[in-house]
Protein backbone atom coordinates (compact mmCIF):
# COMPACT_ATOMS: atom_id res chain seq x y z
CA UNK A 1 0.00 0.00 0.00
CA UNK A 2 1.07 3.59 -0.66
CA UNK A 3 -0.79 4.78 2.44
CA UNK A 4 -0.46 3.63 6.03
CA UNK A 5 -3.99 4.59 6.97
CA UNK A 6 -6.82 2.07 6.85
CA UNK A 7 -9.13 2.83 3.90
CA UNK A 8 -12.54 4.29 4.64
CA UNK A 9 -15.22 1.83 3.51
CA UNK A 10 -18.97 2.36 3.40
CA UNK A 11 -22.14 1.36 1.53
CA UNK A 12 -23.63 4.09 -0.66
CA UNK A 13 -27.31 4.87 -1.16
CA UNK A 14 -27.50 2.35 -4.01
CA UNK A 15 -26.40 -0.37 -1.60
CA UNK A 16 -23.00 -0.69 -3.31
CA UNK A 17 -19.85 -1.14 -1.17
CA UNK A 18 -17.41 1.73 -1.75
CA UNK A 19 -13.93 2.68 -0.64
CA UNK A 20 -12.55 6.21 -0.48
CA UNK A 21 -9.55 6.66 -2.75
CA UNK A 22 -8.51 10.21 -1.98
CA UNK A 23 -11.67 12.26 -2.57
CA UNK A 24 -13.32 9.63 -4.79
CA UNK A 25 -15.80 7.02 -3.48
CA UNK A 26 -14.83 4.14 -5.75
CA UNK A 27 -17.30 1.26 -6.05
CA UNK A 28 -15.94 -2.05 -4.77
CA UNK A 29 -18.21 -4.34 -6.76
CA UNK A 30 -18.30 -6.55 -9.84
CA UNK A 31 -19.84 -5.92 -13.24
CA UNK A 32 -22.51 -8.57 -12.65
CA UNK A 33 -23.43 -7.20 -9.24
CA UNK A 34 -23.69 -3.64 -10.52
CA UNK A 35 -25.92 -4.63 -13.44
CA UNK A 36 -28.25 -6.48 -11.05
CA UNK A 37 -28.48 -3.42 -8.79
CA UNK A 38 -29.02 -1.08 -11.74
CA UNK A 39 -31.81 -3.32 -13.06
CA UNK A 40 -33.56 -3.20 -9.68
CA UNK A 41 -33.32 0.58 -9.67
CA UNK A 42 -34.70 0.73 -13.20
CA UNK A 43 -37.75 -1.26 -12.14
CA UNK A 44 -38.22 0.95 -9.09
CA UNK A 45 -37.71 4.21 -11.05
CA UNK A 46 -34.96 5.07 -8.58
CA UNK A 47 -32.46 7.16 -10.49
CA UNK A 48 -28.95 8.47 -10.05
CA UNK A 49 -25.81 9.35 -11.97
CA UNK A 50 -23.06 6.83 -12.70
CA UNK A 51 -19.58 7.82 -13.88
CA UNK A 52 -16.73 5.56 -14.98
CA UNK A 53 -13.40 7.10 -13.92
CA UNK A 54 -10.28 6.25 -15.89
CA UNK A 55 -6.82 7.82 -16.22
CA UNK A 56 -8.08 10.60 -18.49
CA UNK A 57 -10.75 11.53 -15.95
CA UNK A 58 -8.21 11.58 -13.12
CA UNK A 59 -5.88 13.80 -15.14
CA UNK A 60 -8.68 16.32 -15.59
CA UNK A 61 -9.82 16.13 -11.98
CA UNK A 62 -6.29 16.59 -10.65
CA UNK A 63 -6.01 20.17 -11.93
CA UNK A 64 -9.62 21.40 -12.00
CA UNK A 65 -11.24 21.77 -8.54
CA UNK A 66 -14.55 22.92 -10.04
CA UNK A 67 -14.74 19.84 -12.24
CA UNK A 68 -13.89 17.68 -9.22
CA UNK A 69 -16.82 19.18 -7.30
CA UNK A 70 -19.14 18.44 -10.23
CA UNK A 71 -17.77 14.92 -10.59
CA UNK A 72 -18.45 14.24 -6.92
CA UNK A 73 -22.12 14.93 -7.66
CA UNK A 74 -22.33 11.43 -9.17
CA UNK A 75 -23.96 8.66 -7.13
CA UNK A 76 -21.71 5.81 -8.28
CA UNK A 77 -18.09 5.75 -9.52
CA UNK A 78 -17.16 2.55 -11.34
CA UNK A 79 -13.40 1.98 -11.76
CA UNK A 80 -13.24 1.66 -15.53
CA UNK A 81 -9.57 2.00 -16.41
CA UNK A 82 -6.77 -0.38 -15.43
CA UNK A 83 -4.63 2.50 -14.03
CA UNK A 84 -7.33 3.57 -11.56
CA UNK A 85 -7.86 -0.07 -10.54
CA UNK A 86 -4.13 -0.52 -9.89
CA UNK A 87 -3.81 2.82 -8.09
CA UNK A 88 -6.87 2.04 -5.96
CA UNK A 89 -5.43 -1.33 -5.01
CA UNK A 90 -2.06 0.20 -4.17
CA UNK A 91 -3.57 2.99 -2.06
CA UNK A 92 -6.10 0.87 -0.18
CA UNK A 93 -4.68 -2.64 -0.15
CA UNK A 94 -8.07 -3.91 -1.34
CA UNK A 95 -8.70 -6.11 -4.41
CA UNK A 96 -10.71 -3.49 -6.31
CA UNK A 97 -12.21 -4.97 -9.49
CA UNK A 98 -12.50 -3.30 -12.86
CA UNK A 99 -16.07 -2.45 -13.92
CA UNK A 100 -16.17 -1.00 -17.43
CA UNK A 101 -18.80 1.28 -18.87
CA UNK A 102 -18.69 -0.77 -22.06
CA UNK A 103 -19.36 -4.00 -20.18
CA UNK A 104 -22.19 -2.46 -18.18
CA UNK A 105 -23.89 -1.07 -21.30
CA UNK A 106 -23.60 -4.41 -23.11
CA UNK A 107 -25.18 -6.28 -20.19
CA UNK A 108 -27.71 -3.71 -19.00
CA UNK A 109 -29.35 -2.81 -22.31
CA UNK A 110 -30.78 -6.30 -22.98
CA UNK A 111 -32.21 -6.27 -19.44
CA UNK A 112 -33.67 -2.81 -19.99
CA UNK A 113 -35.18 -3.82 -23.33
CA UNK A 114 -36.71 -6.92 -21.74
CA UNK A 115 -38.38 -4.68 -19.16
CA UNK A 116 -39.80 -2.49 -21.93
CA UNK A 117 -38.23 0.53 -20.22
CA UNK A 118 -37.78 3.91 -21.90
CA UNK A 119 -34.20 4.59 -22.98
CA UNK A 120 -32.72 7.95 -23.97
CA UNK A 121 -29.40 8.36 -25.77
CA UNK A 122 -27.83 11.81 -25.47
CA UNK A 123 -24.95 12.52 -27.84
CA UNK A 124 -23.29 10.29 -30.39
CA UNK A 125 -23.19 10.44 -34.17
CA UNK A 126 -26.15 9.99 -36.49
CA UNK A 127 -24.76 6.60 -37.48
CA UNK A 128 -24.54 5.58 -33.82
CA UNK A 129 -28.15 6.61 -33.20
CA UNK A 130 -29.38 4.66 -36.20
CA UNK A 131 -27.52 1.48 -35.30
CA UNK A 132 -28.40 1.89 -31.61
CA UNK A 133 -32.12 1.91 -32.47
CA UNK A 134 -31.67 -1.11 -34.72
CA UNK A 135 -29.90 -3.10 -32.00
CA UNK A 136 -32.59 -2.28 -29.45
CA UNK A 137 -35.28 -3.26 -31.95
CA UNK A 138 -33.52 -6.62 -32.35
CA UNK A 139 -33.78 -6.97 -28.57
CA UNK A 140 -37.54 -6.43 -28.83
CA UNK A 141 -37.80 -2.82 -27.64
CA UNK A 142 -40.55 -0.80 -29.33
CA UNK A 143 -39.53 2.28 -31.31
CA UNK A 144 -41.55 4.63 -29.10
CA UNK A 145 -39.52 3.51 -26.07
CA UNK A 146 -36.32 5.00 -27.54
CA UNK A 147 -35.33 8.67 -27.59
CA UNK A 148 -32.29 9.90 -29.46
CA UNK A 149 -30.92 13.40 -28.80
CA UNK A 150 -28.28 14.41 -31.33
CA UNK A 151 -26.22 17.47 -30.40
CA UNK A 152 -23.84 19.88 -32.09
CA UNK A 153 -20.07 19.47 -31.91
CA UNK A 154 -18.35 20.88 -29.99
CA UNK A 155 -21.11 20.82 -27.38
CA UNK A 156 -21.27 23.24 -24.46
CA UNK A 157 -22.96 21.61 -21.43
CA UNK A 158 -23.99 25.04 -20.11
CA UNK A 159 -25.49 26.31 -23.38
CA UNK A 160 -29.16 26.85 -24.28
CA UNK A 161 -28.84 23.70 -26.42
CA UNK A 162 -27.87 21.78 -23.28
CA UNK A 163 -30.96 23.05 -21.46
CA UNK A 164 -33.18 22.13 -24.42
CA UNK A 165 -31.69 18.64 -24.53
CA UNK A 166 -32.37 18.18 -20.82
CA UNK A 167 -35.96 19.37 -21.22
CA UNK A 168 -36.47 16.93 -24.11
CA UNK A 169 -35.17 14.05 -22.02
CA UNK A 170 -37.29 15.05 -19.03
CA UNK A 171 -40.45 15.17 -21.17
CA UNK A 172 -39.74 11.62 -22.40
CA UNK A 173 -39.65 10.33 -18.78
CA UNK A 174 -36.90 7.74 -19.36
CA UNK A 175 -35.81 5.04 -16.95
CA UNK A 176 -32.34 4.81 -18.47
CA UNK A 177 -30.29 7.67 -19.94
CA UNK A 178 -27.00 7.01 -21.74
CA UNK A 179 -24.84 10.12 -22.07
CA UNK A 180 -22.23 9.76 -24.82
CA UNK A 181 -20.59 13.18 -24.97
CA UNK A 182 -17.08 12.31 -23.82
CA UNK A 183 -15.29 13.44 -20.68
CA UNK A 184 -15.78 15.95 -19.10
CA UNK A 185 -18.78 17.21 -21.09
CA UNK A 186 -21.01 14.22 -20.30
CA UNK A 187 -20.28 14.38 -16.56
CA UNK A 188 -20.92 18.13 -16.44
CA UNK A 189 -24.22 17.75 -18.30
CA UNK A 190 -25.42 14.74 -16.30
CA UNK A 191 -24.66 16.16 -12.85
CA UNK A 192 -26.20 19.51 -13.83
CA UNK A 193 -29.47 18.21 -15.29
CA UNK A 194 -30.22 14.76 -13.84
CA UNK A 195 -32.48 16.42 -11.26
CA UNK A 196 -34.95 17.00 -14.13
CA UNK A 197 -35.37 13.23 -14.62
CA UNK A 198 -34.85 11.84 -11.09
CA UNK A 199 -36.41 8.44 -11.90
CA UNK A 200 -33.72 7.67 -14.50
CA UNK A 201 -30.47 5.81 -14.08
CA UNK A 202 -28.02 8.08 -15.92
CA UNK A 203 -24.87 6.41 -17.25
CA UNK A 204 -21.97 8.56 -18.52
CA UNK A 205 -20.49 6.06 -20.92
CA UNK A 206 -18.60 7.76 -23.77
CA UNK A 207 -17.66 5.30 -26.52
CA UNK A 208 -19.49 2.38 -24.88
CA UNK A 209 -22.57 3.17 -26.99
CA UNK A 210 -20.47 3.00 -30.18
CA UNK A 211 -19.29 -0.46 -29.14
CA UNK A 212 -22.82 -1.63 -28.39
CA UNK A 213 -24.14 -0.23 -31.68
CA UNK A 214 -21.32 -1.80 -33.67
CA UNK A 215 -19.95 1.52 -34.93
CA UNK A 216 -16.62 0.74 -33.27
CA UNK A 217 -15.15 -2.64 -32.38
CA UNK A 218 -14.15 -3.24 -28.79
CA UNK A 219 -10.85 -4.95 -28.00
CA UNK A 220 -10.80 -8.77 -27.99
CA UNK A 221 -11.60 -10.34 -24.65
CA UNK A 222 -8.03 -11.41 -23.88
CA UNK A 223 -6.83 -7.80 -24.21
CA UNK A 224 -9.61 -6.64 -21.88
CA UNK A 225 -8.73 -9.18 -19.21
CA UNK A 226 -4.97 -8.61 -19.42
CA UNK A 227 -5.24 -4.83 -19.03
CA UNK A 228 -4.18 -4.09 -22.62
CA UNK A 229 -7.45 -2.71 -23.96
CA UNK A 230 -5.81 0.73 -24.09
CA UNK A 231 -3.30 -0.62 -26.64
CA UNK A 232 -6.11 -1.82 -28.92
CA UNK A 233 -7.81 1.55 -28.71
CA UNK A 234 -4.66 3.51 -29.46
CA UNK A 235 -4.00 1.26 -32.47
CA UNK A 236 -7.54 1.74 -33.80
CA UNK A 237 -7.75 5.50 -33.11
CA UNK A 238 -4.11 6.70 -32.96
CA UNK A 239 -4.67 10.28 -34.03
CA UNK A 240 -7.28 10.91 -31.35
CA UNK A 241 -6.04 8.75 -28.49
CA UNK A 242 -2.23 8.66 -28.64
CA UNK A 243 -1.77 12.36 -27.73
CA UNK A 244 -4.35 11.97 -24.96
CA UNK A 245 -2.66 8.92 -23.49
CA UNK A 246 0.73 10.67 -23.53
CA UNK A 247 -0.71 13.72 -21.74
CA UNK A 248 -2.41 11.49 -19.19
CA UNK A 249 0.85 9.63 -18.51
CA UNK A 250 2.64 12.92 -17.79
CA UNK A 251 -0.17 13.78 -15.35
CA UNK A 252 0.51 10.68 -13.20
CA UNK A 253 2.35 12.58 -10.41
CA UNK A 254 -0.59 14.99 -10.04
CA UNK A 255 -3.03 12.06 -10.14
CA UNK A 256 -1.22 10.19 -7.37
CA UNK A 257 -1.15 13.40 -5.31
CA UNK A 258 -4.90 13.80 -5.80
CA UNK A 259 -5.65 10.23 -4.74
CA UNK A 260 -3.37 10.39 -1.69
CA UNK A 261 -4.61 13.76 -0.43
CA UNK A 262 -7.99 13.40 1.30
CA UNK A 263 -7.89 17.14 2.07
CA UNK A 264 -8.71 17.71 -1.61
CA UNK A 265 -12.31 16.71 -0.93
CA UNK A 266 -14.25 19.92 -1.75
Amino acid sequence: MLSADAPLRFVNRWGIPCVMVGPLPIADTSEDAFVRIAAVRLKASAGGVVVTPNLNHLAGLSHDPRLLRQYLGADVMLPDGIPIVLLSRALTGLPIRRVTGSGVVARLLPVTANLGARIALVGGSRQTHSRFRRKLAELGLEEDRILGVELSFPFNPASPEAHRAAATVAAFRPQLVLVALGFPTQERWATAFSRLFPAAVVLCVGAAVDFFAGVKRRAPRFLQTTGLEWLWRVCTEPRRLLPRYVRDAFALPAIVKLLRDESRVP
